[in-house]
């Protein structure tokens, strides 16, 4: 086993801008602040919070993890996980006093979360993965899912791996027919969990063993987030059809309702695909379209209770909406930089923000703590904080 402690990750103190000049996108009235990284780096993944500190992380060529004061944007600290492609399009996810994160060499890594100090890291040997006209190395593009003290993610090098969340010891690893660029969900039973592969499979694993369970053939790649609801025992999944010599282009798509015991579809909407949110309270599921269209739907009928066509300057939704329980809205970003708040009842566009490059957020934006707040990172090389 490839496990090893990292003391080369370097803990860095740099300086963070932290900027409110007005001028920048359209929409500064809203924005409480926004930070540049140093140097200067695009943010794809989604951050994460923690009370009263906010994690995000960038791409290359800064390939650090910031940790942030929410409630001003002051860096608590930061790291550089290493130089050349050590970036970080997985999401960030903290769970008992450690940060979870992989990075676009295919590390594994955990990180003391007060400290920034690496914990345990792991790295597979290297495979080359073939992106539009070059083969590069294989990245960690699943976000990492904690449950039962272990941690389970996928990568594009087609497995599914099983760490002891606190030591890093690997505990299984599950090979699919293709890059698992999905992010897993728990399912309702808590014995296993739900990943999909691009080799057009949805899976049903083990939590112990990885063995897989069952699997429901699905269109294509899926590289989104589904979202489960543990009452109902339904998952809400997307997939695609991609284009043979250019992996990121789509030929259409299908959101479809799993019902997780049968291990059949109860519903399926063909189209483009898109980015999945359920929302208990409100009985919907809603889908931000790889269009840039968005639409609301019952969650065991699939009937659609609403559909938006013309939102501004529309764009691929690369994650899921965000539900914001207090003031009763959704919030969601594209891939054009534009942010929108929703009427989830009705799908009204309440108010947008423009941002300087695209709003990726594979895992959806990120509310405050006390809600007064909402946080993503853009390819402008900033990542935001907007007042609500």
């Amino acid at each position: 086993m490839m496990r090893m402690l990292v003391a080369a990750f370097l803990l860095v103190s740099v300086l963070v801008v932290v900027a409110v000049a007005p001028g920048m996108v359209r929409g500064d009235e809203r924005v409480a602040y926004r930070v540049a990284p140093d140097p200067p780096a695009p943010v794809m993944s989604s951050p994460w919070v923690e009370g009263e500190h906010v994690y995000f992380a960038t791409n290359e060529p800064a390939n650090k993890i910031f940790k942030l004061e929410a409630a001003t944007g002051n860096v608590v600290w930061s790291r550089t996980m290493g130089t050349g492609r050590n970036g970080m399009r997985d999401s960030i996810v903290v769970v008992d006093g450690l940060l979870h994160v992989g990075t676009d060499n295919n590390t594994f890594a955990a990180l003391d979360a007060a400290t920034g100090n690496t914990v345990w890291a792991f790295t597979p040997p290297p495979q080359k993965c073939w992106d539009a006209k070059w083969y590069r190395q294989c990245e960690a593009y699943s976000s990492p899912l904690i449950h039962a003290g272990r941690r389970f993610q996928g990568s594009e090098d087609a497995t599914t791996r099983c760490f002891n969340a606190t030591t890093g010891d690997l505990l299984w690893t599950q090979h699919a027919g293709d890059q698992v660029n999905n992010s897993p969900v728990v399912d309702p039973s808590g014995t296993a969990i739900w990943i999909a592969a691009n080799d057009g499979f949805m899976y049903k694993l083990d939590v112990s063993t990885g063995k897989v369970l069952s699997k429901f053939q699905h269109c294509g790649s899926s590289h989104t987030k589904p979202a489960m609801d543990n009452e109902s025992g339904i998952l809400f999944f997307s997939c695609f059809r991609p284009d043979p010599d250019n992996p990121s282009l789509r030929h259409g798509g299908i959101v479809y309702a799993l019902n997780t015991t049968s291990n059949k579809a109860l519903w399926e909407h063909q189209g483009v695909g898109g980015t999945v949110l359920h929302i208990k309270a409100l009985n919907m599921v809603v889908v931000g379209r790889f269009d840039g269209t968005a639409y609301a739907a019952d969650p065991i009928t699939g009937a659609v209770k609403w559909e938006v066509t013309n939102l501004p300057n529309p764009k691929e939704f690369f994650g899921p909406f965000v539900f914001d329980e207090e003031r009763g809205r959704i919030y969601g970003a594209t891939l054009r930089g534009m942010f929108y708040a929703l009427q989830p009842e009705t799908g009204e566009l309440l108010w947008d923000f423009q941002a300087g490059g695209m709003i990726p957020v594979p895992m959806g934006p990120r509310l405050s703590s006390d809600k007064m707040l909402v946080f993503f990172g853009s390819f402008d090389k900033h990542f935001y904080a907007l007042n609500l």
